[in-house]
């Protein structure tokens, strides 16, 4: 094992992961209040696939966050325009009529 120091980490749920680090920069992990039927479905995928409960925890985790970086901040331009069909090339201008009047500042 390499000299790092083990961290703890605590989940909103107060679970924590205790790792430390080895030269192969593997980690050799503990991980509690693991939800038992996720770990054993987790486990029978794995042999199934010949995989370690390692690689597949890997392979889980480089998924969630990679799924977290996907997510795209929205913006305003990343609406559509609709069109509503003919005669509603003033419904914008009628709307603001009835919300704020027929007198309203047109600027």
């Amino acid at each position: 094992m390499v000299a790092r120091p083990a961290s703890s980490l605590p989940d909103r749920r107060g679970a924590n992961l205790i790792y430390f680090a080895n030269k192969s920069n593997n980690v050799d992990a503990t991980i509690r209040n693991l939800d038992e039927e996720a770990y054993r479905q987790l486990k029978a995928r794995a042999a199934v696939e010949g995989k370690s409960v390692g690689e597949a925890m890997s392979e889980a985790i480089r998924l969630y966050v990679a799924q977290g970086r996907k997510r795209k901040t929205r913006s305003i331009r990343d609406i559509k325009v609709l069109d509503f069909g003919p005669g509603t090339e003033r419904l914008s201008e009628q709307i603001d009529d009835v919300l704020y009047g027929t007198k309203h500042d047109r600027r």
